[in-house]
């Protein structure tokens, strides 16, 4: 069993990753960690990151994305989430928005809609936010997190920028008690489109770190 995630009740556990390492990084390891974990559990997973190729790199139809559901909810609050929603294999996902500027005109209504939305979703019993920059709003996703992930590279040797981000959480956090988790990520290979990667990320050593963490064996910042 997952330790993080293994509360009692239906409640949606909502986690949160994010990191001062590359979009793909955050992309790889947050679909890695939504594959494991949709193996037992319904996933929701969503990506809020600049320029993440996401669509691209799976070889995903061009479609609706996050900014049409997000301005869908400007007009109707009470739009559903099914309309927005594509499959990854075993996990339903939103695609982030194909514009990136849209990350930066979403407003703190725009967030709290769009999680209510979610959360109506009640077949979700997990949902994985991928946060590769720090739009309006994104301390709403920590604060809802069951816990927090954030990614840094192997060897990086800019500390400075780590302690900017684990600052930035701490302070959207607003002394919730979600475990903030600090993670170094191996380099992440992807030598060719498809969905075959989230196979290769899951049964290498991405998969093994992320299954590592999710029994809990990993260290709280």
């Amino acid at each position: 069993n997952n330790r993080i995630f293994s509360g009692a009740g239906n409640r949606q556990k909502w986690i949160a990753v994010t990191g001062d390492c590359t979009v793909s990084q955050i992309l790889a390891f947050s679909v890695t960690m939504a594959h494991l974990l949709a193996e037992k559990k319904r996933v929701l997973y969503l990506n809020l990151s600049e320029c993440s190729g996401m669509g691209e790199l799976f070889l995903l139809e061009p479609g609706t994305d996050l900014s049409d559901f997000i301005l869908e909810l400007r007009e109707d609050e009470a739009v559903s989430a099914d309309a927005f929603v594509r499959r990854l294999e075993q996990i339903d996902c939103i695609l982030p928005p194909e514009n990136p500027m849209i990350l930066h005109e979403i407003r703190e209504t725009d967030v709290e809609k769009l999680m209510q939305a979610v959360q109506r979703q009640e077949q979700y019993e997990i949902v994985i936010t991928a946060l590769g920059c720090s739009c309006c709003g994104c301390g709403f996703f920590f604060r809802r997190a069951s816990a927090v992930y954030h990614l840094t590279r192997e060897g990086e040797s800019f500390p400075e920028s780590r302690r900017a981000w684990l600052r930035l959480i701490d302070k959207c956090l607003e002394q919730q008690t979600a475990p903030v988790i600090q993670i170094s990520l191996p380099a992440v290979m992807a030598d060719r489109e498809g969905i075959h990667l989230i196979y290769e990320w899951a049964e290498g050593p991405l998969g093994k770190l992320a299954e590592k963490y999710l029994n809990g064996e990993g260290e709280e910042v």
